[in-house]
């Protein structure tokens, strides 16, 4: 290892915000001169992934909380993806899981780690779990009547298929790391064998979101806003973890990418709200992309950030029947209000952000291609920079400040707090009279909440930054309430704010609001993850970090890497700062637990890194309630709003499930397929909420293989080059397989997976019906008996090469 302060930085501003710079660095080389090799690492890196996609079909997707966007196929499959890190020295260990899915629920993530069956492991107290935050994920996990009144209400299914993700990431990554420490002995004895390196950096990512609050940003101190270049979080922190392998000839060092994580603050909404095929969206994407084209064998995690006001919609809002732009404060259309700014006819509805892309696919591609390019730049920075043989010398400045953490320890610290009632005091952390701010609202909802966002706009007549009642709604609101919305103390604590729902005062049929929430820090040497179980602002995130920073840096220590893991281990909606709570914004309107609410956090999070600063315990605090064991009994029989699988589920007469039903092609040059066309073929098809398919896939494109004589599967549902779609017809469903001929173009390493290669192609889908002799089904639930089949489409011909010009 050498230190190269001095080193020259690439064109990215690597400066810490707020102009901070890290006074120490460490970059790692494979093999800096051919005598010199690296010690054994003394921490440990395993990772996993698991595929935690459920059922398809019929839900309302988690996000939005559009009725109407209920799930009809398959855009891209669901994973979890698993990192698990333990320190050789005291055998402490950490995991973080990153999973494709809206959020955590405190409910699925203990069923996930009982279901992984390693609990005297890997536990609440030092594992993570973080959703990507995609809006095109299943609801139905999250126990608290709110969330489940915006969704298809409790689905076990859905709960069953995320846990078995996360269990199953979770599960992989402790048998890589396992059998990594079970090698630990012969590494000390062998100068051939493998060495882990690890290492964490920063850089900065443009282009790729924008702010979508920008009058609450703007709420923030000048001075504060002043030491930021932009009003989103634009840094992409990335972990790298690779294998030193001697080579077997030369003297050269080999470096190979076991995993990575990144964090990058965006939300999961390149997908809209119209979309109704599940999708892990722009990060799920860069994911997949990542370990299907460039590292294959690796687990690539992109996870989400302080992403509360932050969309990956980057042209702006505009109005979808004019065109022009909405209304900046309100996201509303202003040419709707003939009558003034205060006529009721003015929508939210028609105020939508647009992507960079042609559609949401297209925008989600490029969204996930801008986090991809960066995060790949940096890894083959990580696995390049310093390498050398007897011959040549590549560069020996790395482009990136790569901080060490081979051998670094672990730590971690949680506590549930309860945040009603809870009393709040200065950053200093000293809690007395004088330092007192406040106590914590009980929960509530703002009447901008139901305004959304222009990510995926509201109903009715509900503006953004509202910061007085409606009469009509409070009305309504005060019904469904039971006349608790005007109880004056809850009004006066969450003032500003307009109440609409008091969701900490609604306990029927269950409490619509969470309570008791997770607060967890790990510490991996200089790599701080903090685990808010919210969505937290630009601002928000950057005052935590700020503040970790500050504690971790008072014993003038090594500067740390504080990342933020958003939506975490539970889910308490927004967190914005005092001053963009003022403006009442959605992301203000909806900090449930008032105006104190982000200093709150600094302030829990806080005692927790002086826990681990000064080597002290915490306080367990008491569990959340889990009252979801009701709600699996209510869900019986498919009791609830989730549908069951169809009563009635037979072939067309004269027919038989996987008959193919129609094919047909999309081509831009004449009538032979090139890459860039459309194939299509629908199939007479079964539910495909029987079975989801983990592990497997819907559908393969197969291309003939001359010199093996047999098919062999080139894509499959995992693939954005695929998707599913079904249909309800009669007494079956109509399941049509689309597939995108690749482009050169889409394969930035050129003839990879995704190269359209000329041959002979074909479409098979795999469904399961219901077998004769089994009873229809009554539940969501896969029945007793069922019988897989597979349609098999035409044979199609890909000719890669372009049409001739006429003569």
């Amino acid at each position: 290892r050498a230190d190269i302060k001095n080193m020259p930085r690439s064109a990215v501003d690597l400066r810490a915000q707020g102009g901070r710079r890290w006074r120490h660095l460490v970059v790692l080389v494979g093999c800096w001169c051919c005598s010199v090799r690296l010690a054994a690492a003394r921490l440990r890196v395993g990772f996993g992934k698991g595929d935690g996609t459920g059922p398809i079909r019929s839900y309302v997707m988690m996000g939005m909380a559009n009725p109407a966007q209920k799930g009809t196929g398959l855009h891209l499959r669901l994973y979890s993806r698993a990192v698990v890190f333990v320190d050789d020295a005291t055998g402490a260990r950490a995991a973080f899981v990153c999973v494709d899915g809206g959020m955590i629920g405190h409910v699925l993530k203990k069923r996930a780690l009982e279901r992984a069956n390693l609990t005297d492991l890997y536990s609440f107290d030092n594992t993570i779990v973080s959703g990507t935050h995609t809006h095109s994920g299943p609801s139905g996990f999250l126990q608290h009547e709110i969330f489940q009144l915006a969704g298809s209400g409790w689905v076990p299914a859905v709960v069953d298929a995320m846990a078995e993700g996360i269990a199953t990431a979770l599960q992989r990554a402790h048998a890589d790391v396992e059998q990594r420490l079970s090698s630990r002995a012969r590494e000390s004895s062998s100068k051939d064998d493998d060495v882990m390196t690890v290492g964490v950096a920063k850089s900065v990512l443009r282009n790729a979101s924008i702010n979508r609050s920008p009058t609450a940003y703007l709420a923030n101190p000048a001075a504060e806003r002043a030491a930021y270049d932009s009003d989103t979080d634009d840094d992409f922190f990335t972990l790298a973890v690779a294998e030193d392998e001697d080579a077997t000839a030369g003297d050269s060092t080999t470096r190979t990418l076991r995993g990575a994580a990144t964090w990058f603050a965006v939300h999961g909404t390149s997908m809209n709200n119209t979309n109704t095929l599940v999708s892990s969206d722009n990060k799920g994407l860069a994911s997949l992309l990542a370990e299907r084209d460039h590292y294959p064998g690796a687990v690539v995690a992109f996870a989400s950030a302080n992403l509360g006001d932050v969309s990956p919609n980057i042209l702006g809002a505009f109005c979808r029947d004019s065109g022009a732009p909405c209304d900046v404060a309100t996201s509303t259309c202003p040419e709707e209000r003939p009558f003034g700014d205060h006529d009721p006819t003015a929508r939210n509805e028609q105020c939508s952000a647009r992507g960079p892309g042609a559609d949401m696919f297209a925008s989600t591609r490029l969204i996930a291609d801008r986090q991809l390019d960066l995060a790949r730049a940096m890894i083959d920075d990580f696995l390049d920079h310093g390498e050398s043989t007897a011959t040549t010398t590549k560069a020996a400045a790395a482009a990136y400040e790569w901080l060490d953490l081979s051998n670094a320890t672990v730590e971690t610290r949680h506590t549930f707090v309860t945040m009603p009632g809870l009393e709040v005091f200065g950053e200093s952390g000293t809690k007395t009279n004088a330092t007192r701010l406040g106590a914590l609202c009980v929960p509530a909802m703002g009447q901008a909440f139901a305004a959304g966002t222009i990510d995926g706009p509201g109903m009715f007549d509900f503006a953004q930054a509202a910061t007085a009642p409606n009469a009509l709604w409070k009305v309504a609101a005060d019904v469904l309430a039971r006349g608790v919305v005007n109880e004056k103390k809850l009004a006066a604590c969450h003032r500003p704010k307009p109440v609409l729902l008091p969701t900490g005062l609604m306990r029927e049929p269950h409490p619509w609001a969470p309570t008791v929430l997770p607060i967890q820090l790990v510490k991996i040497g200089a790599l701080v993850i903090a685990a808010p179980p919210t969505e937290l602002t630009t601002m928000a995130g950057r005052r935590l970090k700020r503040a970790l920073e500050a504690i971790f840096g008072e014993d003038d220590e090594d500067d740390v890497v504080v990342v933020i893991a958003g939506l975490s281990n539970e889910y308490a909606d927004y967190t914005t700062t005092r001053e963009e709570y003022g403006v009442q914004r959605y992301e203000g309107a909806s900090t449930i637990y008032g105006p104190l609410q982000l200093e709150a956090y600094v302030q829990e999070f806080g005692a927790l890194a002086r826990a681990i600063r000064d080597g002290t315990p915490v306080p367990p605090g008491d569990a959340p309630e889990d009252f979801s064991a009701d709600l699996d009994a209510r869900r019986t029989g498919g009791v609830g709003l989730f549908p069951a699988l169809g009563l009635d589920e037979r072939p067309p007469r004269r027919g038989a499930f996987g008959d193919l039903l129609a094919q047909s092609t999309t081509t831009t040059n004449g009538t032979a397929v090139r890459p860039g066309d459309v194939v299509t073929a629908a199939f007479v098809g079964a539910d495909p909420n029987r079975d989801p398919k983990r592990g497997a896939t819907y559908l393969e494109v197969q291309r003939w293989d001359d010199a093996a004589q047999t098919w062999v599967t080139r894509f499959v549902d995992a693939d954005p080059e695929t998707r599913l779609s079904c249909v309800r017809e009669k007494t079956y469903y109509r399941v049509t397989v689309r597939f995108d001929v690749p482009d050169d173009d889409d394969d930035p390493s050129g003839g990879g997976a995704a190269a359209a290669v000329a041959g002979s192609y074909r479409i098979l889908y795999h469904g399961d019906a219901p077998s004769a002799s089994s009873s229809s089904p009554s539940s969501s639930e896969r029945p007793s008996s069922s019988s897989a089949f597979t349609g098999v489409s035409d044979v199609f011909v890909v000719v890669a090469d372009p049409p001739q010009p006429d003569a």
